[in-house]
């Protein structure tokens, strides 16, 4: 019975994407992975730490460190990537321009602005 319910949820987690995919569609299905993914990683931080901490009674070993540490970081990271899918603002540019501005701080850059006009722009420090 044990074997069934594995390979149960086995089959589920591959199917529950693609219904997600095809009935909330891709960003909704997107951000409920990295809620899932954040909401775990949030777990797991305090079960490691009181695990360790029952188990040897100390938290000064590499692995009882180690392993929440970088949890963290991943709780991290999903959570902001959660809140960027949500609020719907990418925050990477590929560029490394502004949206209708140069990376030069405090000048706009027009489409149709030629080179000698371009050289005039000032660097802000």
């Amino acid at each position: 019975m044990d074997i069934a319910v594995q390979v149960g949820w086995f089959i589920a987690l591959l199917i529950a994407p693609a219904y997600l995919m095809k009935y909330l569609g891709g960003t909704k299905t997107l951000w409920a992975a990295f809620a899932v993914s954040f909401l775990l990683c949030l777990w797991i931080v305090p079960m490691t730490i009181l695990r360790a901490f029952h188990r040897y009674h100390d938290f000064m070993t590499l692995r009882a460190l180690l392993v929440p540490a970088i949890f963290s970081v991943q709780a991290a990271i999903y959570g902001m990537a959660c809140w960027t899918v949500w609020k719907r603002k990418p925050s990477a540019r590929l560029t490394g321009k502004k949206k209708g501005g140069s990376a030069v701080c405090g000048t706009q850059e027009s489409d149709r602005t030629t080179a000698a006009a371009l050289t005039q722009n000032e660097v802000c420090s």
